[in-house]
C-alpha cells in the first residue's frame, strides 16, 4: 500500500500554520534545534544525524515525523500535539495510521521549511508507505525541495522584489512548486507546470498550505502544458541525470541528460515576451564540435538572433567523471558505466557541463551577447545579474568610446604571472596572464607592456589617459587606437580584472 498525498483542498491552512509556527516549525526554529547553519545541510536519522534524536516536544516530534520520515506511537503524537495539532494534520491529509503498524502515525508527506514557505513533498525511500512494495521510490515520486541540487537553483532564482507586480511567471519542471511559490510574493501571475498528475497534487497543496493566491497549477508535458501562453519569467530545473532507462520521472533524462533540457529551450521563442528571462538550472552537454553555448542558439532555432545567452559554470566533467558521480544517484544493473561513456564520446559529447542558463529575449533591435563563464563557489544572483547586465551594457554601439571618459581600477585580489623568454642572452618580456576568483574564474593573456601599464588603472586616471601615458613611457605601442585599448579595458570589465565604480562586479554570496 502506498499512503496517498495531503490534501489539496482541506480547509483551514491558516490554523495549520500557525500551529506548526507556534511549535516552533520554521526555519529559524528547526536550524536552531538541529544546529545547523543550514536546512539544505539536514540530514535524517537514517542518515547519520546524531542531534535532536528522540523526540520530547512538540518540535521534535514535528521533525522526527515530517523530517525524518519516522513513524510514531499514536497515544506520543496526541499527547505532544494535542487534539488541535493532531486533528489539523489529519485533516491536511499529512498524518495517517501507518499502513504496516496500525497503533502508530506515519507522515504522508515530508513536510520543512524552505525560506518563508512550508514545502511538502514525497517521503523518502525508507519511510512506510514510500512506494508500493515498499522499497524504491514510485515512479512519478515529487522530488523534496530540501536538497543541494535545489539549493543551487533557488540561489539563483530572480531576487523575488526584482519581478514586477504584473509579471506573468513560469515554474517548468515545477515538482513541489518551490520556486514559483517564492516568486509569487510579487509577480503577478504565477504558473506551476509538471508532467505529472502527483506533482500538480503537491503543487496545489503548497500553494494552498502558504496560502499563496496568484498560482495557478498546469500539467502536461513540458509547454503543452501552457499552450499558446508568454511569460515574463521562466524558471526550470528539469531532470539531468544520464540514464538508459527511465526508472524516476524526476531524475532520468535520457543517454546524455539533455532529453528534457532541449525541450525547454527550444520553447524560449514561442513562450518568452520581449525582455523576458529563462533560468535553467542543470546539465548540457559541451559536443566535439560544438560548445554548450553555441548549441543554446542551435536550440533555439531561427530566432535565435532575438536572444542573448549566458552560461555560468559550476562544474565541468568529462563522460567518465560524470557518470560515475551520478552512479550513485541513478544505478542502472548490469551497465558498464565505461561503455556508457564510450558511447558517448562515440556520439561526439566532449564533457557534461553543470551550472545555470540564462536565456535572454532582448527588447529591441540590437547585438546579442553569446558568454560562457566558470563561476567561483560564492558566486549567487547578483553575480549572474551583474554579468548579464554588463554585457548587455558593453553592446550598445558607443560604450567603447564612452569608456576612454570613465575611471577604471583594478580590483582588489587580481593576480598577475608574467611570462619571460631567455632571447640573444636577455629574459626579455613575452606576456603574462591576469586573473580573478571571484565572481567568475577568468584569466586572460595579455601582450608584453601590460605588466607595466595595467596598474596605471588606478580609478584616477580616464581610460583615455592610461593610453596616452602607456604610450609615453614606452608600455603601449605608439598609433595603438584610442577605441581599441577602450575594447580591452571593457573585456578585462567584463572579465572583473578592472571595475568601475557603481558597476563592480558583487561581494561573495553565501
Amino acid at each position: 500500500m502506498t499512503l496517498p498525498p495531503p490534501r489539496a483542498g482541506f480547509r483551514e491552512p491558516a490554523r495549520l500554520r500557525r500551529f506548526l509556527a507556534g511549535a516552533g516549525f520554521h526555519e529559524a526554529g528547526v536550524t536552531e534545534r538541529l544546529e545547523l547553519s543550514s536546512l539544505f545541510a539536514f540530514r535524517t536519522l537514517r542518515g547519520g544525524r546524531t542531534s535532536a534524536t528522540t523526540p520530547t516536544d512538540r518540535l521534535g516530534l514535528l521533525i522526527h515525523l515530517f523530517m525524518d520520515g519516522e513513524p510514531a506511537p499514536e497515544a506520543e503524537a496526541r499527547r505532544l500535539l494535542g487534539e488541535e495539532g493532531l486533528g489539523l494534520l489529519q485533516e491536511a491529509g499529512l498524518l495517517l495510521p501507518d499502513p504496516h503498524e496500525p497503533s502508530t502515525l506515519a507522515a504522508a508527506a515530508l513536510l520543512y521549511p524552505v525560506g518563508p514557505l512550508l514545502i511538502a513533498s514525497d517521503v523518502n525511500e525508507q519511510a512506510p508507505g514510500a512506494s508500493p512494495d515498499g522499497g524504491a521510490l514510485r515512479p512519478d515520486a515529487v522530488y523534496p525541495a530540501l536538497t543541494g541540487a535545489v539549493r543551487g537553483f533557488l540561489r539563483d532564482l530572480p531576487d523575488p522584489t526584482e519581478v514586477s507586480a504584473d509579471a506573468r511567471v513560469l515554474d517548468l519542471c515545477a515538482g513541489t512548486g518551490v520556486a514559483g511559490l517564492l516568486l509569487a510574493s510579487r509577480a503577478g501571475e504565477v504558473v506551476l507546470a509538471d508532467l505529472t498528475e502527483r506533482c500538480s497534487h503537491f503543487a496545489r497543496f503548497n500553494a494552498a498550505l502558504n496560502e499563496v493566491g496568484n498560482v495557478r497549477v498546469a500539467q502536461g508535458d513540458l509547454w503543452e502544458a501552457v499552450a499558446d501562453e508568454r511569460f515574463d519569467v521562466v524558471v526550470a530545473h528539469p531532470p539531468y541525470v544520464p540514464s538508459e532507462t527511465d526508472q524516476l520521472i524526476f531524475r532520468d533524462a535520457g543517454i546524455d541528460g539533455e532529453r528534457l533540457f532541449r525541450g525547454v529551450v527550444a520553447g524560449a521563442p514561442q513562450h518568452l515576451n520581449p525582455g523576458g528571462l529563462l533560468y535553467v538550472r542543470g546539465t548540457a552537454v559541451d559536443r566535439v564540435d560544438a560548445p554548450v553555448e553555441s548549441r543554446l542558439r542551435a536550440m533555439l532555432g531561427e530566432a535565435h538572433g532575438d536572444f542573448d545567452v549566458f552560461v555560468a559554470i559550476s562544474d565541468l566533467h568529462s563522460p567518465e567523471e560524470y557518470l560515475s558521480r551520478a552512479s550513485g544517484a541513478a544505478s542502472e544493473a548490469g551497465v558498464d558505466r565505461l561503455s556508457r561513456a564510450r558511447r558517448l564520446r562515440e556520439g561526439g559529447v566532449a564533457a557534461f557541463v553543470h551550472g545555470t542558463f540564462l536565456v535572454q529575449r532582448r527588447e529591441a533591435p540590437r547585438e546579442v551577447a553569446t558568454v560562457r563563464r566558470v563561476r567561483a563557489p560564492t558566486a549567487g544572483r547578483r553575480a549572474l545579474d551583474w554579468m548579464r547586465r554588463s554585457e548587455v551594457q558593453a553592446l550598445r554601439p558607443h560604450a567603447p568610446r564612452e569608456l576612454l571618459r570613465r575611471l577604471p581600477r583594478l580590483r582588489e585580489g587580481v593576480e598577475m604571472e608574467v611570462r619571460y623568454r631567455m632571447e640573444e642572452g636577455e629574459l626579455r618580456n613575452r606576456g603574462c596572464r591576469v586573473g580573478v576568483d571571484t565572481p567568475f574564474r577568468v584569466a586572460v593573456d595579455l601582450p608584453a607592456g601590460a605588466s607595466r601599464f595595467l596598474p596605471l588603472f588606478s580609478g584616477r586616471r580616464h581610460t583615455l589617459r592610461v593610453l596616452e601615458e602607456g604610450v609615453k613611457r614606452g608600455m603601449i605601442p605608439p598609433g595603438t587606437p584610442p577605441d581599441q585599448f577602450a575594447g580591452l579595458a571593457q573585456a578585462l570589465i567584463l572579465a572583473g580584472i578592472l571595475e568601475i565604480e557603481g558597476a563592480e562586479p558583487p561581494p561573495p554570496e553565501a
